[in-house]
């Protein structure tokens, strides 16, 4: 590549590319790049662009040079392109491979519009055109015209690169150290690199290779997660158990991760009868949500969560915001229990599990609640209900009641028992 293409990527947080080269190719330092008057002067006499690096006596993009890949001499094998600065399988998005390196054919001066259309002397590349000058709201950086709030080559001023190629307003993310722009969690997800194991999630796509999006997590499939009700656009289970529920006319409103389900008095999501709901025999359940109380929910006397009527039930009492549950097995009466506060008005991590021995309640991710129960779980031909109880077997709500007041979000039924440690990790992922 000759004296039009640019250096500029950084191979670290904070870190420059060099802009002149003394690698083992025989290069010295031959000039600093950077305004007219200090630029490296190429073997054509002509002076480099700013921030151009000198490799063999020309001027070189360090970020696309597949000869000069991050450094001067460090070549790409014969299967590989050089993409900001690293050798790769293939070109970042945003960019297309030529001859090996990726460049942006809307700004690259040698590359403009199409490989190897290069731009006069005297010209710049803008929107894939050769031009005089730059349009209105863009600048000439390296002989390109780009906007500095989204380039990532050229993010915020020429020559400043973002790393993972992400520029939102003139300023890298994905590696700050901070939520913003795109990503669905600190510069993970969404549109950065995927999350690792035990991150926040809303889709599969935001978990790194070989994870998927558990119950807002990102971790291996789950064979125990019975349904995961998450209400982004509609009341369909994300388990890929295919619980998929009726919302019944509720809401679906901000929630505590996107969107979420309010609920009023004739309004709830409800779900079939289905064998995987049914748990009878089992001695392992666990049941985790984000609520939110805004109202009384009298004269019932409990706002319900989730219940399958006369098997499992979790709720917060309608005058006193207790968290409590009802879980019936075999030999053992259906009662409520519970004393851990749900204060009204803002969102609290919900979590009810039970081992065979022992029910433990937790709220914002400390266990709140213990009490002893022995014995596996029943059943009872009834639909499951998301803010309600008695949903028949079919779904419908004719019967049902208890309605809560407020709004749910990220419902997961387990056949399981979460420890204490996953409700926790999940409960500061996602707070």
């Amino acid at each position: 590549m000759d004296r039009r293409a640019v250096a500029g990527l950084a191979l670290a947080l904070g870190v420059a590319w060099p802009l002149a080269c003394t690698s083992g190719d025989g290069d010295s330092p031959k000039g600093t790049g950077g305004t007219a008057g200090d630029a490296a002067v190429g073997l054509d006499g002509a002076p480099c662009w700013a921030g151009a690096a000198l490799c063999k006596g020309n001027c070189t993009d360090l970020g696309s040079d597949p000869k000069h890949c991050g450094a001067c001499g460090k070549a790409c094998g014969t299967d590989e392109v050089c993409s900001l600065g690293k050798c790769a399988a293939g070109c970042s998005p945003g960019t297309t491979e030529c001859s090996a390196a990726c460049v942006d054919l809307e700004s690259d001066p040698q590359h403009c519009g199409s490989c190897e259309k290069a731009c006069a002397a005297a010209e710049l590349c803008a929107a894939g055109q050769c031009a005089a000058s730059c349009p209105s709201g863009q600048t000439s950086c390296a002989g390109g015209c780009v906007d500095t709030t989204t380039s990532a080559k050229h993010c915020g001023t020429c020559g400043a690169s973002c790393v993972l190629g992400a520029c939102v307003g003139g300023k890298c993310h994905c590696e700050n150290a901070v939520k913003d722009a795109t990503e669905t969690g600190i510069d993970c997800g969404g549109g950065c690199l995927g999350c690792s194991a035990g991150k926040g999630c809303q889709v599969p796509s935001d978990c790194k290779a070989g994870l998927t999006c558990v119950a807002g997590l990102c971790g291996a499939e789950d064979p125990e997660l019975v349904g995961n009700w998450r209400f982004e656009g509609d009341g369909n289970d994300s388990s890929g158990k295919g619980h998929h529920g009726a919302l019944n006319g509720a809401s679906l409103v901000a929630g505590k991760l996107g969107q979420g389900l309010e609920i009023s008095a004739g309004k709830c999501l409800t779900v079939p009868d289905t064998t995987l709901l049914d748990m009878v025999g089992s001695a392992a359940l666990s049941v985790s949500a984000w609520v939110m109380t805004k109202g009384d929910c009298s004269p019932a006397d409990r706002g319900i969560i989730l219940n399958k009527e006369n098997a499992y039930e979790f709720g917060v009492q309608c005058t006193g915001n207790l968290l409590q549950d009802a879980i019936a097995v075999s030999g053992t009466p259906w009662e409520w229990f519970g004393s851990g506060s749900v204060s009204p008005s803002a969102w609290h991590h919900i979590a009810a599990t039970y081992d065979g021995t022992t029910v433990r309640h937790y709220v914002d991710g400390t266990e709140v609640f213990t009490r002893a129960l022995s014995g596996t779980l029943v059943d009872q031909p009834t639909g499951l209900g998301i803010g309600c109880r008695s949903v028949a077997a079919d779904g419908s709500i004719a019967g049902a009641g208890s309605w809560f007041v407020g709004v749910i979000d990220e419902v997961a039924l387990y056949r399981r028992t979460l420890t204490a440690a996953e409700v926790s990790a999940y409960h500061k992922s996602t707070q």
